[in-house]
């Protein structure tokens, strides 16, 4: 009688540990995509250089971005924004020639490279922004790199 006892607590306490592990692996998966990531991406074009660096946790992205085109004036600023599948929308602020501003940006993220959209921007409410997203081509903007 005393080992159908020992055998029915033992089955039990197998299957509460079961529950447990499951309980600590959805935890961990999620503490593990709140986790930061960082990403670096870098085009040298002749003597005009672009370099992004972003930080994604979860959905949130922060980071920077510098234009240095060699016969202009700098842009560098701070990147705020969202990414939803493969795609960041983020806003850029940044200051060029003395004024600072507020840009869209609009980000196609793979392995290797980021992609940025182009297209004909518009004033909404202090933020240029892509008049017609829909339109907006993507062009290869900068190749991941090693973050320094």
């Amino acid at each position: 009688m005393i080992r159908p006892v020992y055998f029915c607590g033992s089955v039990l306490l197998l299957a509460a540990c079961g529950r447990i592990a499951e309980k600590r692996n959805a935890v961990t998966d999620a503490i593990e995509s709140a986790q930061a990531q960082e990403f670096c991406f870098q085009d040298i074009t002749g003597n005009d250089s672009l370099l992004v660096q972003l930080t994604i946790v979860g959905n949130d992205v922060t980071g920077t971005l510098r234009w240095l085109p060699a016969e202009k004036d700098k842009m560098v600023g701070t990147l705020n924004g969202i990414l939803q599948n493969d795609t960041i929308t983020a806003v850029y602020s940044y200051q060029a020639e003395g004024v600072n501003a507020r840009e869209e940006k609009i980000f196609r993220l793979t392995t290797d490279s980021l992609f940025l959209a182009h297209g004909e921007l518009v004033d909404q409410n202090g933020t240029w922004v892509l008049k017609d997203k829909r339109t907006a081509r993507f062009t290869e903007a900068a190749g991941k790199t090693d973050c320094k």
